[in-house]
């Protein structure tokens, strides 16, 4: 399972994470960021940048639980820098608020860096004049055995205090003691996981601890302290500082220190072309050292408030004797091995990288903006990324923003409708091609002007006085023979109205002929009815005379017959 967990439904393709990753270990598909671990150095920048909250780290706390449920002897290591972070009254609340959890025993890890710097002296001492680098910070070491494999062998081979630390543990309390590391890191959570035989159990982070301790109802500022079951030294409680790894060994080498990872960066880049440095150097990938890690919850003091508390804390314990064979099996074995693990990379040919430039619209060294908005430090180093399968073309946003430009304009240019954009006072911003021939202007020259000397402003004023659009609103524009569907709107994010016309003079003569045509058929259909009419009453005149002589005839014919047959 991956150390980071991205929600895609969240993510909302911003490349802030991308910008933030010191190695460019996130691939962007589908407009989506991944996390490719074989790249990352675990810094935990993405987590802490994303502004959607879209990136969660791997938790062990369910197995943390479940231990303590199952009754097994449970026991915590504590960084060092929590003095800092918790800013308790009393540091040994935080060792009750973890017995109250259901810790069987909580030590202080800082016992494990004591360990560390024991070794670090006694590699210098037997190996003599050289260049170490310091292995306590996982990051580091990720980024040297990744980046920079020919300064793995200078790492110097002792485990870091966590794990140092954990082995001691399972010394003290068993081997089936189960064993939690918390701390300000991400990176010692993969530490843990990738290590052969770790002794590391579980790694719970501040932030994750903070959240257990709402969801159980703790109050730490109430508990009665209790002490912890191994106390740190005074050396072994500066680690998370700035030099506080290099403090125990400046008496017997020149000590550097670095912390952040730009500064790394340049200081590696150094050593790599360094023909000789006799030194040790402590590199810190967070800014601050451990006190600024990535996971610490929030509320925490600001930097220098945990420095101060730290601070203080070493103070407080100062009476502890330094020296570590008295407190720790002096046969204790710790040592480690950090062999080199370069990340392989494609080498496109320039043809290559050219053809994806291209289809960026980089097509010549001015087009290459290098605005670092993808997250790339460079146009052809995002081409690299695209043709490693890491990025995609889209996500340039100069391109995407003139492809959209010229979606637009292609639209704005080629419409068969009348398109007129007027400011507040409307004044012309715009028009297109087909507002030219219509109305027979050139828009460069009416490019502010009022747009009353032209067309019928009361609807434009109307809009941009109620905020109502308009639409389909029929108006003939007779001095320049046209009739118009205007849709007229107001687009108030940009202070802009925008006329839409629609050129219906075709439609409407057309219209207005067939008019004309009905009419003219009606009116020809009238006259042969009406002439139907006169001809259907003449023949009904002629009809009727007949009809009432003939009666009249054979009422003459019955009388005379009557009168010959002697009546009826």
């Amino acid at each position: 399972m991956n150390l980071f967990q991205i929600d895609k439904e969240k993510c909302n393709n911003c490349y802030k994470c991308l910008r933030a990753c010191p190695s460019k270990a996130i691939r962007m598909l589908h407009d989506r960021a991944e996390v490719v671990e074989e790249r990352c150095i675990f810094c935990g920048n993405c987590q802490t940048i994303c502004p959607q909250q879209a990136i969660s780290v791997k938790s062990d706390l369910f197995n943390i639980r479940k231990a303590i449920a199952e009754g097994r002897e449970v026991v915590a290591s504590i960084a060092p820098s929590f003095a800092g972070v918790f800013e308790e009254k009393k540091p040994e609340q935080l060792s009750a608020a973890l017995r109250k959890l259901g810790f069987s025993h909580v030590e202080e890890t800082a016992s494990g860096a004591a360990l560390v710097t024991r070794a670090y002296r006694q590699a210098i001492k037997s190996k003599g004049e050289g260049l170490y680098i310091s292995s306590s910070c996982p990051s580091a070491v990720n980024m040297i055995e990744k980046y920079y494999p020919d300064l793995a062998c200078r790492l110097l081979p002792v485990k870091s205090p966590m794990m140092a630390h954990a082995e001691l543990i399972k010394f003290l309390y068993g081997k089936q003691s189960f064993t939690v590391f918390i701390g300000p890191c991400v990176a010692k959570k993969k530490e843990a996981d990738e290590a052969d035989k770790s002794p590391v159990d579980a790694v719970l982070t501040f932030k994750e601890l903070k959240a257990w301790f709402d969801d159980s109802e703790i109050s730490v500022q109430d508990l009665k302290p209790l002490p912890f079951d191994s106390r740190s030294t005074a050396m072994g409680a500066a680690y998370p500082l700035k030099g506080g790894i290099a403090s125990g060994l400046s008496d017997i080498i020149a000590c550097h220190q670095v912390d952040g990872i730009d500064e790394a960066k340049e200081m590696l880049e150094y050593l790599q072309s360094a023909k000789e440095e006799a030194a040790f150097v402590e590199i810190s990938v967070c800014r601050g050292s451990c006190i600024g890690g990535p996971v610490l919850p929030k509320g925490s003091p600001n930097y220098y408030g945990r420095e101060k508390c730290i601070q203080n804390y070493r103070r407080r314990i100062s009476g502890i004797g330094e020296n570590t064979d008295k407190i720790f099996p002096p046969a204790f074995d710790i040592s480690a091995s950090y062999p080199a693990r370069p990340v392989k990379k494609a080498e496109p040919e320039e043809e290559d990288i050219k053809k994806i430039l291209q289809r960026m619209w980089k097509r010549t060294e001015k087009d290459e903006l290098n605005c670092e908005s993808c997250g790339y430090a460079n146009c052809r180093e995002k081409a690299v990324a695209v043709f490693e399968g890491m990025a995609e073309t889209s996500m340039c946003l100069p391109y995407m923003r003139a492809r959209a430009e010229s979606l637009k304009n292609i639209i704005f240019d080629n419409s068969p409708n009348i398109i007129f954009m007027l400011d507040k006072q409307l004044k012309i911003k715009e028009a297109n091609p087909r507002a030219e021939s219509a109305f027979q202007i050139d828009a460069k020259a009416w490019k502010g002007r009022d747009v009353s000397d032209l067309l019928e402003p009361e609807t434009f004023i109307n809009v941009l006085e109620t905020k109502k659009n308009l639409y389909n609103h029929r108006r003939a524009y007779s001095k320049y023979g046209l009739t118009l569907l205007e849709s007229v709107l107001y687009i108030e994010e940009q202070e802009v109205v925008l006329c839409i016309m629609s050129d219906v003079t075709r439609q409407e003569k057309h219209q207005m002929e067939m008019s004309e045509m009905k009419k003219n058929t009606i009116d020809a259909a009238q006259k042969v009815i009406d002439k139907q009419m006169r001809v259907a009453q003449e023949i009904a005149s002629l009809l009727g005379e007949t009809t009432a002589e003939t009666k009249v005839t054979l009422m003459k014919l019955k009388k005379l017959s009557q009168k010959e047959g002697g009546g009826y």
